[in-house]
């Protein structure tokens, strides 16, 4: 069967920093993008062959793509599949030839009228002419006899004068549904990019679809006589030139392998001519299990406008019966490596498997270039079915030096080798704490060294701390269940507070069209689960509600300075915006959240989370919830105050011995900053103290002594064995000497007798912050 391809095809090169997009090379027309602009049309002549095995096509300017349509294999896995990338349309293998030094594509020398296309049964053939000069034409046949595809390129000088002249073949294999190609050399499958002479080359490389589990199609690649120079790598490493160059500085895992191979130039006389042919031979698939797994997970993460692009990928597993086993206790299990997220590590089917399965996968923000894997395995109750491994590139999300304040509240070198940082980051722009890093966002510094061997996570040190809840509760008629989920489940809430030593105060927002009311805090959380009671489920039935008006009233609420201000918010609609009831959009909102530091809550819809709830929660640092789940665990995993601001670096320092520095760099969506704090080490012995006291016990009175260093200022904060303050100095270089404490509070009260903590903070003119604590005990 022959087809004429369409003449005129539609092609978008996206505007993504990752200038080796492939979807700009792929020229599938019946799947129309938008954005497209009169620079994006070529006209594209070509020829298709197809019959009831195979299919193949060529392009103008060479370019060739292979697929099958029934296979050699009896299994209908392996029909209409592509060999080569984006079959039929795409524009990633081809030709090259050289000119005196020169390399080149088809298209890099030809022009429209240099082309000629011709069929000859089942062979296609293009050639292109430029009088005078040189001929190239290239031709591409599929054999049944012996399941092979023949790629012949010839070059003839037309010259009067003798030239130099090479030949080579770029093939991008992608075997299969939406994946790439998996290497074999001598049976060993090749992970790294690889650089290989004629002598180096083996009698075939075996291209197969996947590299573990059922392994899937499987295609032979050989030569006539070897290429003088292979070079198997990434795309994005290789598609710049068409040249036998490589950039062996690139990463070298294999992710998106392409494959180039040249044969080196020599002298070609006046019409003289020469040629190479490069044979791709179908071998039997493996498709041994009991299902065969395929996915669309692109080999790629692009950046668009500085940030990951997609920042969230719909993605489908296909999964395959062979009919060569039944499943009993099916499952499928997802191992995300950190650089990506997914909703759920597992799926449970029992024995009906479905053909489709949707993985949700989100790309992390990263400051190094990353090649991470996933893993896809298919079990029968512990027994591996299939399994689906994927490299994906992730590429550096560019970063300003500028945006963030980083603040060091605590260098803690007493343990000398084993330090401990913890530290605070504040976005300029917003006033808002940053209370989602992860430790890809830490980049540390000990006297200039960077140390990537740290520990990270929530500084819960320093005893309770304080939290301002508001809940902002939807009171229509279909949230009678949630209320009384609230009102049920308080008590257990303020319990689980007061039982991390947590110092709350709760509030109260309602809202339907409009906010209902408003309860000002209250630490009594008996008289806050009385005021739940006293609501009730009402009106509503015309969705949306104003949920943004009663988020912008709760942050209008009196929190406390140094408090964790947090809202839970419960609804199961969306909301208003910028419409007859209410002139607000949730930029306005969310400003106003972001500067006063509120971290939202999200308890709602499913969905309506993507929409509506995330544009809400994801900025201030908080979590959704499903509205459906249970309440009371909720609630408790709210209660734990993953919001908590500080954070906690530790690592074993190498330092010697003298004065040194460690530098904290924090980059985080698109912002930067960073902070220094300086320590001392002797050998052989512990950092420099700066807080001395006497007498210790004491009764009433205890003296600290200060020693200020290059320091200006500082604080001494007393704290009983719940964390709580109950006195605080401020030092200046006046008194920065001598501090007395008669064991009596803030308000003047005597406190009580035990132990207690004293925690001196001292500033120098750069901000730079060091801390101390030390355990004292008051007896009578």
């Amino acid at each position: 069967m022959k087809k004429i391809i369409l003449a005129a095809l539609t092609l978008l090169v996206p505007l993504l920093t990752f200038a080796q997009e492939k979807a700009k090379y792929d020229l599938d027309f019946d799947k129309p993008l938008k954005g497209r602009t009169s620079n994006s049309i070529m006209s594209l002549g070509g020829l298709e062959f197809k019959d009831s095995l195979v299919s193949y096509t060529l392009l103008k300017g060479g370019y060739f793509t292979l697929g099958t349509t029934g296979g050699i294999s009896q299994s209908s896995l392996d029909n209409q599949c592509q060999l080569t990338f984006g079959h039929p349309y795409a524009m990633t293998s081809y030709p090259v030839f050289s000119l005196d030094g020169a390399w080149y594509r088809f298209d890099d020398l030809f022009t429209a009228g240099d082309y000629q296309f011709s069929m000859k049964g089942d062979t296609l053939v293009i050639s292109a002419v430029k009088t005078g000069v040189i001929s190239v034409k290239f031709s591409l046949v599929f054999q049944k006899s012996d399941s092979t595809f023949r790629l012949n390129e010839e070059i003839t000088n037309l010259d009067s004068a003798s030239h130099k002249s090479g030949l080579g073949f770029v093939l991008d294999p992608a075997l299969g549904h939406g994946g790439d190609a998996a290497v074999y050399m001598l049976q060993e499958l090749l992970k790294e990019s690889k650089i290989l002479t004629s002598q180096e080359l083996p009698h075939e490389i075996m291209l197969r679809e996947k590299p573990s589990g059922a392994k899937g199609l499987a295609m032979a690649l050989s030569f006539s006589n070897n290429p003088d120079r292979m070079i198997i790598a990434n795309w994005k490493d290789m598609e710049k030139t068409p040249s036998p160059e490589f950039d062996n500085s690139a990463p070298k895992t294999l992710y998106d392998c392409v494959i180039k191979s040249f044969w080196d130039e020599s002298v070609l006389g006046p019409s003289e001519k020469k040629s190479k042919e490069m044979t791709l031979t179908l071998r039997n698939p493996d498709f041994s299990s009991a299902f065969f797994l395929r996915w669309d997970m692109p080999q790629f993460i692009a950046l668009d406008g500085g940030l990951l692009f997609p920042q969230k990928l719909q993605t489908y597993l296909e999964i395959k019966n062979t009919g060569t086993k039944q499943i009993s206790s099916g499952s499928l299990k997802v191992q995300m490596p950190t650089e990506f997220t997914s909703p759920k590590a597992e799926y449970s089917y029992g024995s009906v498997i479905p053909l489709y399965q949707a993985l949700e996968v989100s790309p992390r923000i990263i400051y190094d270039d990353k090649i991470a894997e996933i893993a896809l395995g298919l079990y029968d109750g512990t027994q591996m079915v299939d399994e689906l491994r994927r490299f994906v590139y992730l590429p550096a999300t560019p970063v300003s030096d500028s945006g963030l304040v980083v603040k060091i509240d605590t260098l803690v070198s007493s343990k000398f080798p084993n330090m401990s940082i913890s530290f605070e980051v504040t976005r300029k722009d917003k006033g808002s704490k940053v209370t989602t890093l992860t430790p890809e966002n830490i980049f540390l510094y000990e006297n200039s060294t960077r140390l990537t061997n740290f520990t990270f996570g929530k500084d819960t040190s320093g005893g309770a701390s304080q939290a301002d809840i508001v809940f902002v509760l939807d009171v229509t008629g279909s949230m009678g269940g949630e209320i009384a989920s609230v009102k049920n489940n308080i008590i257990e809430f303020a319990d689980s507070l007061s039982a991390s030593r947590v110092d709350y105060q709760l509030g109260l927002v309602t809202f339907l069209d409009e906010v209902e009311n408003k309860y000002p805090f209250t630490k009594d959380v008996q008289a806050f689960q009385q005021i739940i009671g006293q609501q009730n489920a009402h009106g509503g039935g015309d969705m949306p509600e104003n949920s943004l008006q009663a988020l912008l009233d709760a942050s209008a609420f009196n929190f406390r300075p140094e408090s964790k201000r947090i809202i839970v918010w419960i609804t199961d609609a969306q909301f208003h915006e910028k419409d007859s009831y209410t002139p607000l959009s949730r930029e306005t909102v969310l400003d106003s959240l972001l500067i006063k530091g509120i971290v939202v809550n999200a308890i709602g819809t499913q969905g309506y989370k993507s929409a509506y709830y995330e544009a809400i929660t994801t900025p201030t640092g908080g979590n959704y919830y499903d509205i459906t789940g249970n309440f009371r665990d909720i609630l408790l995993d709210i209660s734990r105050m993953k919001t908590n601001y500080k954070y906690l670096v530790t690592y074993r320092s190498s330092a010697p011995s003298g004065s040194n520095t460690v530098k904290l760099q924090i980059r985080f969506a698109g912002l930067g900053g960073q902070a220094e704090v300086n320590y001392t080490t002797a050998q052989n012995s512990l950092a420099e103290k700066h807080l001395a006291f006497y007498p210790n016990p004491f009764n009433p009175e205890i003296t600290f002594q200060v020693k200020k260093g290059g320091y200006v200022k500082g604080k001494i904060k007393i704290f009983n064995v719940l964390g709580q303050k109950v006195k605080e100095f401020d030092l200046t270089e006046n008194n920065m000497q001598k501090v007395v404490w008669n064991a009596r509070n803030d308000r003047g009260d005597m406190v009580g007798t035990g132990f207690y903590f004293a925690e001196l903070t001292l500033t120098d003119i750069r901000e730079t912050s060091y801390t101390e604590t030390a355990k004292i005990l008051y007896l009578k």
